[in-house]
């Protein structure tokens, strides 16, 4: 959904009936028409003033304001399976399937860090809320330090459905496949 609610991203249908595309589409909710076909659906920063797009060519674009503003990321196509920004705004982590995981600064698209990590099975990329740690959950899961790229805590206890970052304590919220969500605090 978009941030202002007036539209919302459809990526397949499952309905009874004729066959439609299945190409992600922004539809307007309010008259139900779609309104322009996606190359896949944008990521939004949480205050949805800015958002990712990807053109055909591979190339991702940080779009701003209402003049929207481009700013590409990086200078070459970016392959990136998932995306997302620092609960501030000011970074973007992607990843790709390949265990590379990128940060980039938000405000003017240049590479930050890059490292490339032996791991497959990775679902969700999570800030911490200073955006100094990424959660990557899937399988396995793990906490990584975003300068580094050193893991600094390893989840154990299922496959991670998502995870909330306590601002005002260092710990974390996971819920989980099972239906158990836990709460950790990592040892300093």
């Amino acid at each position: 959904m978009t941030p202002d609610s007036a539209s919302v991203y459809v990526t397949y249908w499952n309905l009874p009936g004729p066959k439609l595309p299945t190409l992600p589409a922004l539809w307007n909710l309010k008259t139900r028409t779609k309104t322009v076909d996606v190359d896949r659906v944008p990521n939004y920063n949480p205050d949805g003033k800015q958002r990712i797009e990807f053109n055909k060519a591979g190339y991702a674009d940080i779009i701003s304001g209402a003049v929207e503003r481009k700013v590409r990321l990086g200078v070459d196509p970016v392959v990136a399976d998932l995306v997302a920004f620092s609960s501030d705004g000011t970074r973007i982590a992607t990843w790709d399937a390949k265990g590379s995981l990128a940060i980039w600064n938000a405000n003017d698209g240049s590479r930050q860090h890059t490292h490339k990590l032996v791991r497959y099975g990775t679902e969700r990329i999570t800030f911490s809320s200073d955006a100094k740690a990424v959660l990557l959950s899937g399988s396995p899961n793990t906490i990584l330090d975003v300068a580094t790229g050193r893991e600094v805590f390893d989840i154990r206890g299922g496959d991670v459905r998502s995870a909330a970052f306590n601002p005002a304590k260092a710990e974390f919220l996971t819920t989980h496949s099972d239906g158990t969500a836990k709460l950790w605090a990592p040892a300093k």
